[in-house]
């Protein structure tokens, strides 16, 4: 079984939660100026413009915890891939390593999101997410704990359940 992937896919998962809560973020942003653009638009019928601001309002409940689950289900499938690969304890140096690299890249995405939220039009999108935001906040401390888990389900097996061979 190929386990190099393990480094690149925790760099991916780290910058492609990032990248989808930027990209909500975003999308709400548009929504609002579309929204208020429907609005401002004379001869419109009313009914249209009713289901859009529905829509508009209902957006960040829906993707700030349609974000939640997205992270929770990510957690969960690497902690039970984590559990599932069989994997020698000497590579443990190794995965620290990697947690740390990850950790300094998730300190860089959170203090960029905090730039980008406080310096543009974005920030006031981003107030509506406060789960979201909360997350990447505080991002370093997800990853820390992400890394802890994985690593806690990758090495407490026993050698009968697939550990050191």
């Amino acid at each position: 079984m190929n386990k190099r992937g393990f480094v690149q896919d925790s760099f991916y998962i780290t910058a492609m939660l990032f990248l989808g809560a930027l990209g909500i973020v975003l999308a709400f942003f548009i929504y609002g100026n579309l929204n208020q653009a429907f609005i401002d638009t004379p001869g419109l019928p009313s009914e249209p413009i009713e289901d859009f601001t529905s829509g508009y309002e209902r957006f960040p409940t829906v993707w700030d915890y349609g974000f939640l689950f997205i992270l929770v289900v990510v957690y969960m499938s690497v902690m039970i891939l984590s559990y599932l690969l069989p994997t020698n304890p000497a590579f443990y140096v190794i995965v620290i390593f990697i947690l740390m690299a990850m950790m300094l890249v998730a300190g860089f995405l959170s203090n960029a999101w905090f730039e980008i939220m406080t310096d543009t039009p974005l920030g006031i999108s981003a107030d509506n997410f406060p789960i979201m935001s909360f997350i990447i906040n505080n991002y370093v401390m997800f990853v820390l704990l992400l890394g802890f888990l994985s690593a806690m389900a990758f090495y407490a097996k026993s050698q009968t359940q697939g550990g050191f061979q």
